[in-house]
């Protein structure tokens, strides 16, 4: 009777040694309020630094995370899922794929190598879907094999089983255009680590478009992409302001810019910048020293318009992020020689909408993502004006009390590179990479 109880406690833990949680990551997007399909999705484990990349139709990926004592062993491929749940109560369920038709024998064993149940079948190339229902065991044994190749699966039963035999039942091909993809070997993760997950899709008109979702999963989930126009800068999907503030990217040509407007209350060097608020004198007398403030010195507006800051704010080379700058007047008039021009870059930049542009936002249609918005502006004297009709940005380039900046309006599509504002005008930023 001790060796039997011997036994059972060494095959407990030979086997909880190998045993692997798993999670299955569902992504879908939408874009305007309609289900589209995913082009791609790019994951990158931001903790661990690996990633890995689904390709259409796939959108279903699954990862094994390694919670026993062996935290090397290998994932398995396509052919033979993980099954899931692992452990499982009264029923789990597994995938075999096969790339032609093939015999496929699956044959189910006990920790004493007894078969007790089996599956024997010709089947046609594709997924296919078996569940399996346990008896009184604990552990089990699954032996996959084709003329191909062959497989097995160690499964954990965590209930008493109510019947006393297993059985093993084939639910049929799946005709679902979501294919699962088992993560490669290089593709690690452990319990807490944050993901990073990009959706590509092509939108009508055949404009790229993306979104991207941070998370660190626990459970197995499904995430929703809310795409829109334009994709992230390669290697650099986001960039974070000392503040912790967190903005998404956009290529367009050669150049990669900040997605949002410049939102950060203090230099890269952690020195605060001033903030005169309802202060109008000490708005207009911001002559030497920079300055920021929120539109009508209301916080409410900053997650949506950033901030405006003075030029002197900008001169100071210490406002975007290290690594990025605010444009100057050349980088400028690149991008808009990319957009085919001043007289059509200003509807390609401003975002599609009449919710932030007032109506009737005249040709916008955001064609590379550069999500253009309505900030309005601060004067010298203090007051504020035209949200929602005119979106103002500084450049680099300075004269003596003035500095070149270009505008956007409600109701043309021309980006208009105006020679020069005083710089005591309070207006948006947006920051270019070096």
């Amino acid at each position: 009777m001790k060796k039997k109880f011997l036994l059972f406690i060494l095959v407990f833990y030979s086997l909880i040694s190998y045993a692997e949680a798993q999670l299955i990551l569902e992504f879908s997007a939408k874009h305007n309020a309609s289900h589209i399909a995913l082009d791609s999705i790019y994951i990158k484990n931001v903790t661990k630094s690996c990633d890995t990349m689904l390709y259409f139709p796939d959108s279903i990926l699954e990862i094994q995370t390694n919670v026993g004592i062996n935290t090397n062993q290998p994932v398995n491929n396509n052919f033979l899922s993980q099954n899931y749940p692992n452990p499982f109560g009264e029923e789990t369920s597994f995938s075999v794929f096969l790339q032609k038709n093939d015999f496929v024998t699956i044959s189910i064993f006990d920790v004493l190598g007894r078969e007790l149940t089996n599956y024997k079948s010709s089947l046609s190339a594709g997924t296919h879907l078996f569940t399996f229902y346990a008896g009184s065991e604990n552990y089990y044994f699954v032996n996959v094999t084709t003329s191909q190749r062959k497989e097995g699966l160690k499964i954990l039963h965590i209930n008493n089983g109510i019947e006393p035999d297993c059985k093993l039942v084939y639910k049929g091909i799946s005709y679902n255009s979501k294919e699962r993809k088992s993560t490669k070997s290089t593709f690690i993760i452990n319990t807490g680590d944050q993901l990073m997950y990009i959706g590509y899709s092509t939108i009508t008109g055949g404009i790229c478009g993306s979104d991207i979702i941070t998370d660190s999963p626990l459970t197995s989930t499904n995430y929703l992409f809310q795409i829109t126009n334009g994709v992230p800068c390669p290697g650099t999907p986001f960039v974070t302001d000392i503040d912790g503030n967190v903005y998404n990217t956009v290529q367009i040509g050669n150049q990669c810019w900040m997605k949002e407007n410049l939102k950060v209350t203090k230099y890269n060097d952690s020195t605060e910048i001033p903030y005169p608020g309802t202060d109008i004198t000490s708005w207009y007398a911001a002559v030497t020293t920079g300055a920021y403030a929120w539109y009508n010195d209301d916080s409410t507006y900053k997650n949506t318009y950033g901030a405006l800051y003075n030029w002197n704010a900008v001169g100071s080379g210490k406002l975007c992020p290290p690594g990025w700058h605010v444009p100057t007047n050349t980088e400028l008039l690149t991008l808009v020689s990319y957009l085919g021009g001043g007289s059509v870059a200003g509807g390609k930049m401003k975002e599609t909408d009449t919710v932030h542009w007032n109506s009737p936002n005249t040709a916008a249609n955001d064609s590379l993502g550069f999500s253009a918005l309505p900030a309005g502006l601060r004067v010298p004297g203090g007051t504020y004006d035209d949200i929602g009709n005119y979106g103002r940005w500084w450049t680099s380039s300075p004269g003596t009390t003035w500095a070149w900046y270009w505008r956007l309006e409600y109701n043309t599509a021309i980006l208009y590179d105006v020679g020069g504002n005083d710089k005591r005008f309070g207006q948006s930023v947006r920051c270019i990479k070096n």
